[in-house]
Parts: C-alpha cells; sequence; structure tokens
C-alpha cells in the first residue's frame, strides 16, 4: 500500500473528472428509479439511479446517481465490464453547498488505485483488486445491484473504494417475500448481506427481473424504499 499527502487545498485541485462515465446513444437500462429514504419512520433523503448497459452484451455498464441524505449530498459514478467487473469509480461528496472530498478509482491488472482530494490534502493508495471483486459503497443502495447480480449465495469478494481495501460479504436468503410499493404488493426476494468488516447487515428486496425494491440497513435504522414499482412488477 503506498500512501501520499499534500496541503493543496481542495480548489486548486482539478485531476479528477467528477462526470459519470460515457455510454453509447444505444444503451438498456437495466434499473431506474429513486428511493426514498427513511431513518426509522422519519423521511431523511432521497436517491435517485441509473443503470446501463450498452446495447452490445458484451459492452460496459454504467451506473451514476445521488445519495441525498440530511445536509450531505453523495454523487457516485461507476464503470464495470459487462461482467460487472469494476473498471472505475468517481465518488463527490458535498457538506451543503461546499464538496468536502473526491474519489477517483481506477482498476486493472489485478489492482485498484484511488486518489483522495479533499480541504485537508491529497492521498493515494494502491491495493490489490482480485479479478472476481464487485466494488461496493457502503452509503450507495443501488451497488447492492451488483453485488446479487454476480451471486445470489455464498461469499463475494469486495472492493471498498473509500478504505483503499478488500473484503467479503456473505451473501444469504433469496427466499419469497413481498414489498409494498406506492399501496400495491409487489413478489420478491429477500437477501441479506453482511460484510466482514463489521458493517451492519443489509437486507435487500428485489423483484422477479433482479431490479431493487428496498434496501434496508440494520443497526442505523436507514430503510431505501423505491418510490415507484419497477415497470412490469
Amino acid at each position: 500500500m503506498v500512501h501520499s499527502r499534500s496541503l493543496r487545498p481542495l480548489l486548486v485541485w482539478c485531476g479528477l473528472a467528477a462526470a459519470a462515465p460515457a455510454v453509447s446513444a444505444q444503451v438498456r437500462v437495466l434499473d431506474e428509479g429513486s428511493f426514498t429514504i427513511y431513518r426509522g419512520d422519519t423521511r431523511v433523503g432521497r436517491e435517485d439511479f441509473s443503470i446501463r448497459a450498452t446495447a452490445d452484451a458484451a459492452g460496459p455498464l454504467a451506473a451514476q446517481g445521488t445519495v441525498a441524505i440530511d445536509n450531505r449530498r453523495l454523487q457516485p459514478a461507476l464503470s464495470t465490464t459487462a461482467a460487472g467487473v469494476p473498471v472505475s469509480y468517481q465518488l463527490e461528496i458535498r457538506e451543503g453547498r461546499d464538496v468536502t472530498a473526491r474519489w477517483a478509482l481506477q482498476i486493472g491488472g489485478g489492482r485498484a488505485v484511488s486518489r483522495e482530494r479533499s480541504a485537508s490534502g491529497e492521498a493515494s493508495t494502491e491495493f490489490p483488486a482480485p479479478p472476481s471483486a464487485v466494488l461496493f459503497d457502503e452509503q450507495v443502495a443501488h451497488h447492492a445491484w451488483f453485488v446479487l447480480r454476480r451471486a445470489a449465495s455464498g461469499t463475494l469478494g469486495i472492493l471498498r473504494p473509500r478504505d483503499g481495501t478488500t473484503g467479503n460479504i456473505t451473501i444469504a436468503g433469496g427466499s419469497p417475500d413481498t414489498i409494498t410499493i406506492g399501496g400495491r404488493p409487489i413478489p420478491s426476494r429477500r437477501f441479506t448481506l453482511r460484510a466482514d468488516w463489521g458493517a451492519p447487515p443489509r437486507e435487500v428486496w428485489i423483484d422477479a427481473s433482479s431490479r431493487l425494491l428496498q434496501v434496508r440497513v440494520d443497526g442505523n435504522g436507514l430503510r431505501f424504499t423505491r418510490d415507484e414499482a419497477p415497470t412490469g412488477s
């Protein structure tokens, strides 16, 4: 692992692109929508997201979104291969109107290089990136889509972009369940994801087409509930 830091202020930094990865004009929407975020029964935010693929079955996937919770706003953008292997990740975090941090992660050749820019300086971290690993940001609910796309049970390697480390998630469940969205019961499957780095377990509900319906994080009381049922659910 390699680290480097400087005291250059965030405002002079311009080396990381905040824009989402470019995608061909011909795309397939794999999942797209919004969640209302609740803490207990209180609404505290919203997550909008889009996961798309090129028309070519062997082409890349691109996921981007906005997570607004309390006074904090995250803008993640993930690019992967058709198999969901991460290629790059960008993240911008704002507190109110101020940008407080930016991350950029490049993955290839079994290694990941993460660069962070914040008001306190710059940091660069290099760490192993197993070819079977999936990128997972704990504060981005729609990243659970990539976890369940890769495996419906067992243990999966995880890249943790902000920590510059790897870990494992154990996936269990998949039993039939029902989620009510917009007053309508939606048939679903319910999974439990348990991380080995101490993060709270989360439960994830998906529909018959593997589109996300709800994510509930045990321990912090957060629940991400889809605003509208996906078409065809």
